[in-house]
């Protein structure tokens, strides 16, 4: 019976810390790309509370944290005008590690990035 209870309580403790997210996470955008490129956008949470980029240039990193499960923050960048053909890159990392990149080259195209992921 001894035996039993204890396996049962080390198979709880196994699945409850695998699958849980420990808070806060500290999210990290970091644009980059071709020297001298300017970009505008927007980096902070979804309902606003966030900081609008203009006439900025790469590199940046912007660090946000996330303090539950429900927040959720995103980066929204373009290319500024005149800028067509040169390289804009966002990699999202998150507690320093890498979770993905978009690029784009042209000044109509966007990346807009959320974490957690959007479910679209």
């Amino acid at each position: 019976m001894t035996k039993c209870i204890l396996c049962c309580c080390a198979i709880l403790l196994i699945i409850g810390c695998n699958g849980a997210t420990k808070y806060p996470l500290t999210v990290e955008f970091r644009v980059d790309g071709d020297s001298g490129t300017m970009f505008y956008g927007y980096c902070g949470d979804t309902l606003g509370n966030g900081e609008h980029l203009w006439d900025v240039i790469v590199p940046q990193s912007y660090l946000l944290e996330l303090e539950n499960d429900t927040d959720m923050v995103m980066i929204r960048v373009n290319l500024a005008e005149n800028y067509d053909n040169c390289l804009l890159t966002v990699d999202l990392y998150v507690d320093e590690e890498f979770i993905e990149a978009d690029t784009i080259t042209r000044s109509y195209e966007e990346i807009m990035m959320f974490y957690p992921p959007y479910p679209y």
